[in-house]
């Protein structure tokens, strides 16, 4: 299949830009496929794409917490991510404190986003069991769930 990409380079005159281009798309889609190398599981915080954003939606790339069920996330094409801060000067209902590799966070309970796993980056790290306890009851705060 790689090789009909290069059939006809050199014929027009843009051979070599033919051939650049085709290499570059062909590494871009390497790149894509190993974003994730492995399945993120829950209490995971990688560094998230989050653009394009509209509004008041959190944009940039930033880290973020992975919520959604290991199952999903092993075997869907999307993940449930909140992304986290380093704005810790408030903490209000619907938010949760982190550390991160030593740095606080704070998770933001009201961005809750549904992502295709392309948008995952590199792996930061893991949140503890604490933490995710406190992202959990964040969750439950911001859609008025009632807690198990």
């Amino acid at each position: 299949m790689a090789r009909r990409a290069f059939v006809g380079v050199g014929r027009d005159g843009n051979g070599e830009l033919a051939l650049i281009s085709a290499l570059t798309a062909a590494l871009s889609r390497r790149e894509d496929e190993k974003t994730v190398k492995r399945a993120p599981r829950r209490g995971d915080v990688y560094f998230v794409a989050l653009d394009p954003a509209v509004g008041t939606e959190i944009r940039k790339t930033r880290p973020a917490v992975v919520i959604s069920n290991d199952s999903c996330n092993t075997y869907g094409s999307r993940v449930i991510v909140l992304p986290v801060t380093r704005n810790v000067d408030s903490l209000y209902p619907g938010e949760a404190r982190i550390q991160l590799r030593g740095v606080p966070g704070r998770v933001l309970g009201d961005q809750i986003r549904s992502i295709d796993k392309s948008r995952l980056r590199s792996r930061i790290g893991v949140i503890s069991q604490d933490e995710l306890l406190d992202v959990e009851l964040a969750v439950q705060i911001t859609l008025a769930l009632r807690p198990s």
